[in-house]
């Protein structure tokens, strides 16, 4: 099976920037708001689904099709926030919050399963922990969102 990334690369430091991309969201979520604040928290959270992908050795094809997923959504999101389908806006919106609530919840378990399943504690497990309980607060939010829609 040949991964995109190798094992090497990913035995030290894989969840360090998952946590920064995350933390950076919640913290300046508050500060941006309107359209533009918006567009900036939908790029930062296209950075942590790329990480989130990019942290497991994936087959070449999976690893393509999860971008493509991740990008299609991402350019749906934007569109909707400036308004390019105003009478689909509520169904898009809807299905990419689907979206991101799969993936979030595929990083959940793959996440967990490999901290639960290492053989020693070490600070990226810690961080990979952290993330977890991030990612979990990330779904809480689209679910409600979902019901607020």
């Amino acid at each position: 099976m040949k991964s995109v990334l190798s094992s090497h690369k990913l035995s030290k430091h894989k969840y360090i920037q998952l946590l920064i991309a995350l933390i950076c969201n919640f913290v300046l979520s508050p500060f941006l708001q309107g359209h533009i604040g918006s567009i900036a928290l939908s790029f930062i959270f296209l950075y942590a689904i790329v990480v989130i992908v990019r942290t497991f050795p994936l087959k070449p094809k999976l690893f393509k099709l999860y971008m493509t997923i991740a990008f299609s959504s991402f350019i749906l999101e934007i569109f909707g926030r400036l308004g390019f389908y105003d009478s689909w806006k509520l169904f898009f919106l809807l299905l990419i919050q689907c979206v991101y609530i799969l993936y979030l919840g595929g990083a959940v378990y793959l996440i967990l399963q490999d901290i639960l399943f290492s053989k020693k504690v070490t600070i990226d497990n810690l961080h990979g922990a952290i993330a977890v309980y991030l990612l979990i607060g990330f779904i809480w939010g689209l679910l409600y969102g979902i019901i607020a829609s």
